[in-house]
Order: structure tokens, then sequence, then C-alpha cells
């Protein structure tokens, strides 16, 4: 899921509006931290699973933490 309100769009049956794929629009809407941001604007997430429509955010990539991390730590 990628809208962080889809528990009270359900309870208020809203369904329907819930955002299934990430967008330009949709990063603007979500309180990512700055590092979630760089990280699923890379094309490899640094390791992190792929978001739906994640295609569409990778020119938002900045690289404010540099391009020397390839992955998060496994331990």
């Amino acid at each position: 899921m990628i809208d962080p309100l889809f528990g009270k769009k359900i309870l208020d049956g809203q369904g329907d509006t819930i955002v299934s794929q990430i967008s330009p629009e949709q990063v603007k809407k979500a309180a990512w931290t700055p590092g979630l941001f760089e990280a699923f604007t890379r094309e490899d997430s640094l390791g992190l699973p792929a978001l739906p429509g994640q295609e569409s955010i990778l020119s938002l990539h900045t690289g404010q933490f540099g391009e020397a991390a390839t992955s998060l730590p496994t331990d």
C-alpha cells in the first residue's frame, strides 16, 4: 500500500480513493524521511522492494547522501 490513509479511507467508505501506485504528485503528499525519499528514488532502491509506479519518481533522486551506498546493511 502506498496510501498512508488507507485504513481511514476504508473505514470512511472511501476505499475507491486509495492510492496504490507512487507518483511524483503522491511523493509530495507522503511523509517520507529524506532517507526514504532518496532510497525510493534510486533505481536500485538500496535493496528495498520496488514500489508500484516507482519508475515515475526516479528522476526526483537528488543524490543528497551520495552514491556510495549500494545496499542496506544486512545485520
